[in-house]
């Protein structure tokens, strides 16, 4: 067993149980499967993939769902800052810091990430949004 260790049918295995723990709304055991997916604080050198980005930006949903915003602040940063090769996650995790910010009540930092996603990722998805809660927020 020693020898598969490291599959990517593992890693595939535990996302999908995460996911499922996560629709579940047992955010707890969520963040405890998808942190398995991070690298461990004495591995050096691990190459970031795309389990590593879902990974942390799922737990930002998690903590987020919990109302922990700092810790979902802390994780959307995370993919924001070192995912330089996944776009989309980037624009979505910016897009999450607006909606932190304005489940934080603060409003006027909310509306500049949500035009952040716009400048930054204009043809990402999440631009639509941004665009979307833009128009929401200046009508209401």
């Amino acid at each position: 067993m020693q020898q598969y260790r490291q599959s990517q049918w593992r890693r595939n295995a535990r996302y999908g149980l995460a996911q499922a723990l996560e629709k579940q709304m047992r955010y707890p055991q969520a963040i405890g499967e998808y942190s398995q997916l991070l690298p461990k604080a004495d591995q050096k050198n691990v190459r970031l993939d795309k389990w590593m980005v879902q990974a942390r930006y799922q737990m930002g949903e998690c903590y987020f769902n919990l109302r922990k915003y700092d810790k979902a602040m802390a994780e959307f940063v995370s993919v924001d800052t070192n995912a330089q090769g996944y776009p989309d996650w980037q624009a979505k995790s910016v897009f999450e810091i607006g909606r932190v910010l304005l489940a934080q009540k603060k409003r006027e930092d909310a509306v500049e990430r949500f035009k952040e996603v716009i400048t930054r990722f204009g043809k990402q998805k999440a631009a639509i949004a941004a665009r979307q809660i833009l128009e929401q927020l200046r009508s209401g």
